[in-house]
């Protein structure tokens, strides 16, 4: 018994020693929009964990973060078992409505898009000067820079919801006078403002001033120079003077001497020759000092070193100035090889990974190569299932890489029915189906089917683009037509034809591809309106003919996209043979370039 009643003493000791440095319990007051579950996660504290003064702290800046509240406070009680929490929160008035006053020349609904208010959102102060910030950003670019942006709040018919309501003055529609420069021998005022995109009104320029692109400009003219030997030249000065007549801007320049390229060194360098990286070098002594070749150089040197697995490399040119003359010493860091730990499929929702690994060229255990990785990158958005395709890096300890690749899914495939009457055909339709990734598998397969009094055509066509996952593609076609020319003939063709073709891997970009084809054409019906030439007369035929043909093509495709290249090129060269040793009745040769 006696045991028993130290051990309880000892427990109650226990508990009122190291009890008390706990939080008890955790009471959330004063929320009505937001939920107090969201309040209590986000303050971090939780219930039987350790109670800290900083913790309370770190708590209340959580809580302000979630953007919901204008007052935020916490109180503790201190009780044998813990500490109790209160946490009482006083929300911020809720967006009912928002309105614009005074816009002319934006309309409501291009503002709203520029604000992240909505209906619903609370009302901050800073959310208020964010959204006024923006308005005037927006009258800015459409060349209203006198534009006057006030807000007021009014109490909504909700509780705690307010009437959001913009003040706009937009000022006057002010236009770029005139660009002048101050400072400039080298080069006149005319060639200066080529360099610039914000231009003087005149004729077709609107003369529009947006502010972002004015400092663009301003980098541009010093770049122009130092392009053109002027390795020291800067502006120092700019005004933009806002008048009732218009804009006016004046440039300083102090352009400084002009230098010339005396000698290039590089060293550090022990995986290339020296010899090889000289090449990289779009400069030789001599030259006007070209501050934009230099940079591209060196970063022509860095792109070899990272194509060789060497991505940490450093590539670091220091200038000695001597007189006129310039000197470039290259030093170059080559540091470890990386090789490729993991690569990582991600945001691929519909489509199956394999779809989009097997377009890759490199792989896990490979040393990484930057070109590869642009090519797998290329070859996956090719494949025209996704809207961005964006490899991601994680520098792992040891100098290796794990890649992410990171696709975002684009609607594809179409459904298209449609109807139609006229005169001569009556009464017309159409029913297509095109599906490009059949069932997240690659696979492409079209229907078509058309109907009318003049015709009648059915069309199947199915691809695997991957044949027992190699880089083989196997494909058919089945189609049937009919096509009637009135007073002329009415034209039968009934067919198929079966596809194969290999991407190479040497030289890239390279496929081949060949194609059977067995079909049979029919004439009927040839009316009064048919004039035969003289070398071709189907009136003397004797319908229906089979046609046979083999078809061989070799393309190189580098475009960046199929659908809107923005660089590269298609060249195929293609030849077919219809008859002859293949069968059939219809004889005939071809040969196609298409560039």
């Amino acid at each position: 018994m006696r045991l028993i009643k130290i051990t309880s003493l000892f427990l109650f000791a226990f508990s009122l020693l190291f009890g008390a440095e706990t939080i008890r319990k955790i009471t959330v007051i004063g929320c009505e929009a937001t939920s107090p579950e969201l309040v209590r996660v986000n303050s971090g504290l939780e219930e039987g964990r350790p109670y800290s003064t900083s913790k309370i702290e770190d708590a209340v800046k959580s809580i302000y973060a979630l953007g919901n509240f204008a007052d935020v406070r916490i109180l503790t009680t201190k009780t044998p078992y813990g500490y109790d929490i209160e946490i009482r929160v006083v929300e911020l008035p809720r967006v009912e409505s928002i309105e614009f006053e005074g816009n002319k020349k934006i309309k409501d609904g291009d503002l709203e898009k520029e604000i992240n208010l909505v209906d619903g959102s609370f009302i901050s102060d800073a959310a208020i000067f964010d959204a006024i910030k923006k308005i005037e950003k927006k009258y800015n670019k459409e060349g209203r820079y006198d534009v006057s942006v006030k807000y007021e709040l009014k109490d909504g018919e909700q509780k705690n919801y307010k009437k959001l309501i913009f003040h706009i003055d937009e000022g006057k529609d002010l236009r770029v006078k005139q660009i002048k420069f101050v400072g400039n021998k080298e080069f006149s005022d005319k060639k200066l403002r080529r360099q610039m995109d914000t231009k003087q009104r005149w004729l077709l320029r609107s003369g529009k001033f947006d502010p972002e692109k004015y400092q663009q400009d301003l980098q541009n003219i010093e770049d122009f120079y130092h392009s053109k030997g002027f390795i020291t030249a800067q502006i120092t000065k700019d005004t933009v003077e806002k008048t009732d007549k218009g804009i006016f801007i004046t440039i300083y320049i102090d352009e400084g001497k002009k230098y010339y390229l005396k000698n290039i060194s590089v060293q550090g360098n022990k995986i290339f020759a020296t010899d090889k990286l000289m090449k990289y070098f779009k400069l030789e002594p001599g030259d006007v000092f070209n501050q934009k070749k230099m940079d591209e150089s060196i970063q022509n040197i860095y792109l070899a070193y990272s194509d060789d697995g060497y991505i940490h490399a450093q590539v670091n040119p220091e200038k000695q100035i001597s007189g006129d003359s310039v000197s470039v010493d290259v030093s170059i860091e080559e540091g470890p090889q990386a090789h490729i730990h993991l690569i990582n499929i991600a945001g691929n929702t519909r489509t199956f990974e394999k779809v989009i690994r097997r377009e890759l060229v490199l792989y896990p255990g490979d040393v990484f190569r930057r070109n590869l990785l642009v090519v797998s990158q290329r070859n996956v958005y090719f494949l025209n299932y996704f809207e961005d395709v964006v490899p991601e890096f994680n520098i792992l300890q040891n100098g290796d890489v794990d890649i992410t690749l990171k696709v975002t899914e684009k609607p594809i495939g179409k459904f298209q029915v449609g109807a139609g009457y006229n005169a001569q055909d009556k009464l017309t339709g159409n029913i297509s189906i095109g599906w490009p990734n059949v069932l997240g598998r690659g696979w492409t397969l079209d229907l078509s089917y058309e109907f009318g009094k003049l015709k009648n055509n059915f069309s199947i066509s199915f691809t695997e683009p991957w044949l027992f996952d190699t880089p083989t593609s196997f494909g058919f076609d089945l189609y049937n037509t009919r096509w009637t020319w009135s007073g002329y003939y009415t034209e039968y063709r009934t067919g198929g034809a079966i596809r194969l073709g290999r991407k190479l891997w040497r030289p890239r970009y390279v496929s081949i591809s060949g194609r059977y084809k067995l079909e049979s054409v029919k004439y009927e019906d040839i009316g009064s309106n048919y004039t035969p030439s003289p070398a071709y007369d189907i009136t003397q035929i004797d319908w229906p003919r089979i046609e046979s043909s083999v078809l061989l093509a070799i393309e190189r495709d580098s475009r960046d996209s199929r659908v809107f290249a923005s660089k590269g090129s298609r060249n195929t060269i293609s030849f077919e043979n219809s008859g002859g040793i293949i069968g059939g009745q219809i004889e005939f040769q071809k040969l196609w370039l298409k560039s």
